[in-house]
């Protein structure tokens, strides 16, 4: 994940340095946070396996470390929205 935070922090400076334009930029943003997006479903989906007691503890931390990524523009509203879904789903169907 440091690796792609990277690329996040030199991608939003392309733009202004001339290395890019607003469209590719654009499409790179929307790539990262599908990446991003992908990271977070497969610990998400990790708590499928994990019958242990801190299940609530893990689930807030995911959703706080989403709308983190999300108030820093790492993930877009679609990605952010379908990842609070499939918490909520987890959520449910672990009761």
């Amino acid at each position: 994940m440091k690796d792609l935070d990277k690329l996040k922090t030199d991608i939003t400076d392309a733009p202004s340095t001339g290395k890019i334009n607003e469209l590719h930029y654009n499409s790179l943003k929307d790539e990262i946070s599908i990446l991003y997006e992908e990271i977070f479903k497969k610990r998400i989906e990790s708590l499928n396996s994990n019958n242990n007691k801190d299940f609530q503890k893990k689930i807030h931390e995911l959703r706080k470390n989403t709308k983190d990524a999300y108030s820093k523009g790492i993930l877009t509203d679609l990605h952010y929205n379908l990842l609070n879904e499939e918490i909520s789903q987890r959520e449910k169907d672990k009761e």
